[in-house]
């Protein structure tokens, strides 16, 4: 917590890597969300890069909260982690 009582979250990602030109950009899937977020063609690598990084930090929320209600264990529990595995174990 900072000294104004607010939750500080940060991520680091040293070597994040995107694009907006080249590359698979011009598969219509691709082009089709570079366009939906405006970031399509040149000098948009960075804006990407920064979207990115905040699907993680969310992700990142999600999931220490999940740990922190119980959720997250309850939901491997529940959708039975690792049955499948051990089912084709024993199918070989």
């Amino acid at each position: 917590l900072t000294a104004g009582g607010d939750l500080y979250t940060s991520v680091t990602l040293p070597n994040i890597m995107v694009g907006t030109v080249g590359g698979g950009t011009g598969l219509p899937s691709a082009k089709a969300c570079l366009n939906i977020l405006g970031l399509s063609g040149p000098g948009h690598s960075n804006a990407l890069a920064e979207v990115c990084v905040a699907i993680v930090l969310a992700g990142e929320l999600s999931i220490i909260g999940a740990f922190c209600s119980g959720d997250f264990a309850m939901a491997h529990h529940a959708l039975s982690r690792g049955t499948a595995m051990k089912r084709s174990k024993g199918n070989d």
